[in-house]
């Protein structure tokens, strides 16, 4: 996916009984088509609590991983399939013993849970 720097503008909510300081970001989410971008809100916080200079301080913060690519995409993987993979991939290059072991652990123990 094409790497993307995002610098959102700071929205306020004022229509609820609080209203508080948010952006609307584009995270890349794993979907069962593939990888793609979504759109979601990070709250920065209530208006009477923070000032603007805070929310702005908030934002690149939580804005600092996305553009870094650093997104936690592993997150949102399902368990299953990562031991699948492990299981296709690593335990064929371990030991006869080792691998029986590991398969076993992984069926009898870590997959059931």
């Amino acid at each position: 996916m094409k790497q993307r720097y995002q610098d959102r503008k700071i929205l306020t909510r004022a229509d609820v009984k609080r209203p508080f300081y948010y952006i609307l970001a584009s995270v890349p989410v794993v979907t069962a088509e593939g990888l793609q971008r979504k759109r979601q809100p990070f709250h920065l916080g209530f208006c009477n609590e923070i000032t603007l200079r805070e929310a702005k301080m908030r934002k690149q913060r939580i804005l600092a991983p996305i553009n870094a690519g650093r997104c936690l995409i592993q997150s949102q993987v399902r368990f299953r399939e990562l031991a699948r993979k492990f299981e296709e991939i690593r335990i064929p290059q371990l030991g006869s013993a080792t691998r029986d072991k590991y398969r076993s652990h992984l069926w009898n123990h870590v997959l059931p849970v």
